[in-house]
């Protein structure tokens, strides 16, 4: 199926509650990085990650969705 004249009109997303950056996961693995002598620094260096989110436990995909859904529903009622 092809469609024509087809567009995206705006978009929502919804960012997790919950963060965890390289640092603090650097001071976890405090142990191994003196063991193997790694500078700190190494993880944000190599991934060039800074933070992860993550969603709570039990979150299920589908209250992502709908919490973006609503933001997209109130970006078009506001724009009309």
């Amino acid at each position: 199926m092809k469609f024509k004249n087809v567009r995206i009109d705006s978009f929502a997303y919804e960012l997790p509650s919950e963060f965890l950056t390289s640092e603090q996961i650097e001071k976890e693995l405090g142990p191994v990085y003196s063991r193997l002598k790694l500078p700190e620094g190494r993880l944000e260096l190599q991934t060039g990650i800074k933070s992860r989110g993550f969603w709570p436990v039990g979150t299920r995909p589908s209250q992502i969705v709908t919490a973006d859904n609503k933001k997209l529903l109130e970006k078009s009622i506001i724009k009309k």
